[in-house]
């Protein structure tokens, strides 16, 4: 992180942490190209991008809205305060070839693949996963994994 400034917190529930049954280098995929996301969307020299692993009964509240089948999972997080997204482009996210902003598609290099991948290896674990914005404030990807 020292090219960018960034920190990187974990904020691990270890009460919530349960024996899942999942490819790991598949989840670590998923949440190394949600980190290298949120870095090219944060300040350089103010940004913090948070890793949250929560048991999904602690997290109801704020999922409540979310259709999420079961309630053994773990909700993971990946929070950064960078620019936001626009509402009117949240839907696109997970399409194919999509890029939010092709400035910084241009700086940090990029296929437009990296959520739909994430999308895929998710779904293949029964999980599921979606954002949460606050368009000034950054935003949050949040999925989850059953055990």
């Amino acid at each position: 992180m020292e090219e960018t400034g960034a920190s990187i917190v974990t904020e691990i529930n270890t009460v919530a942490v349960k024996t899942v049954v999942c490819d790991d280098k598949k989840i670590g995929q998923v949440i190394s190209n949600l980190i290298k996301n949120s870095l090219g969307f944060i300040p350089s020299k103010a940004g913090n991008i948070i890793l949250r692993v929560e048991d999904l009964q602690e997290q109801r509240k704020e999922t409540d809205n979310i259709d999420i089948p079961g309630k053994n999972q773990l909700v993971f997080s990946v929070e950064g305060n960078g620019t936001g997204i626009p509402a009117d482009k949240m839907n696109k996210l997970f399409h194919k070839f999509y890029q939010i902003d092709l400035a910084i598609t241009r700086k940090y290099g990029g296929t437009g693949l990296g959520l739909v991948i994430c999308r895929n290896i998710i779904e293949a674990h029964g999980g599921k996963i979606w954002i949460e914005r606050e368009y000034i404030e950054g935003a949050a990807f949040r999925f989850t994994i059953p055990f």
